[in-house]
């Protein structure tokens, strides 16, 4: 469903209705295995599975005439690719020494119109005015380009198995994605502002690793209390990160008390268990909490730990 990108006149007084004519499709495979065998009283599964899945617009209207093929953003025509792709500036580092701001300077070197500072993040200089394929040594919106075509996990995959003996069982899931590209964000948009906009006044990335006369090296660009591109506002390669990970999804311990001990006071099954969720995580991303948070400033996903008694009569 989507609005059509007609052009109506300003005395129809709203937008176009959604209406139901976008298409959309997904492409894919998926795997799966398990294994079962008993030896003795030991009795054991383990499984696996994996899947691959890619979507494309197969029909939309673009909400902007220039981004049509043969136009100048024709590399934003959605029609033919995936639905979550990432768009943004090429961060090359950020400017560390007063020789590489000098020499900046000399060659007029401009980020929408302000001058760099030691600390900020420097850009790549991909295209000029209009989007021609000469720079023009000013960072501005003609040079956002195509970062990725993986917004979404394209791989999803299990891992999982199950035990038990005399009474005793132990299963547990880990559950990961791949091929998955994330941006670091928060809930006022893409890249980090140094004071929050609307949503929040501060974020503590700014008191880590940043850049100071005495810390040249730094991960994060100069808190100046702005938000500019070069500070870190706006989607680029500089919070571009890997959005794969592994986690142990769910692990549950238990034991079945003996049916002699039990049945003498009208009970068919007990059972005591100890159940835990998202307990650990093995990923690159170390901005957020948690892989599967939605922004820096948004909720991660919680562990839980569980005791448990299940009774049968």
């Amino acid at each position: 469903m989507g609005a059509r990108d007609v052009t109506i006149p300003v005395t129809y007084g709203r937008a176009l209705a959604p209406e139901n004519y976008a298409a959309n499709s997904t492409r894919g495979l998926e795997l799966a295995l398990q294994w079962q065998d008993k030896v003795g009283e030991f009795i054991y599964s383990v499984y696996a599975n994996i899947g691959y899945a890619k979507d494309r617009w197969d029909v939309l209207d673009p909400s902007n005439a220039s981004y049509y093929p043969g136009q100048p953003q024709d590399f934003r025509y959605p029609v033919g690719y995936p639905a979550n792709r990432l768009f943004g500036f090429v961060a090359e580092d950020l400017v560390r020494t007063q020789s590489e701001l000098d020499a900046l300077l000399a060659d007029g070197y401009t980020i929408f119109g302000r001058k760099p500072y030691l600390g900020a993040i420097k850009y790549k200089d991909i295209r000029g005015a209009g989007f021609s394929n000469t720079p023009d040594g000013k960072i501005d919106d003609n040079d956002v380009i195509l970062l990725s075509d993986n917004g979404a996990p394209r791989i999803n995959y299990g891992v999982g198995f199950a035990v038990s003996w005399r009474g005793f069982s132990l299963d547990a899931l880990l559950q990961g994605v791949g091929k998955y590209d994330r941006m670091i964000s928060n809930q006022d948009g893409e890249g980090m502002r140094q004071h929050g906009g609307s949503i929040r006044p501060y974020y503590p990335i700014w008191t880590d690793d940043v850049w100071t006369p005495e810390n040249p090296n730094a991960k994060y660009p100069r808190p100046v209390g702005k938000n500019w591109l070069e500070s870190g506002t706006l989607g680029s390669t500089f919070w571009l990160r890997n959005g794969a990970y592994l986690r142990l999804r769910n692990i549950n311990v238990a034991y079945d008390l003996p049916a002699n001990w039990i049945n003498k006071i009208g009970l068919t099954g007990t059972q005591i268990f100890l159940n835990g969720t998202n307990l650990f995580t093995f990923s690159k991303m170390k901005e957020f909490q948690d892989p599967e948070q939605k922004n820096y400033d948004s909720y991660p996903i919680m562990k839980t730990f569980t005791v448990g008694l299940n009774l049968k009569f």
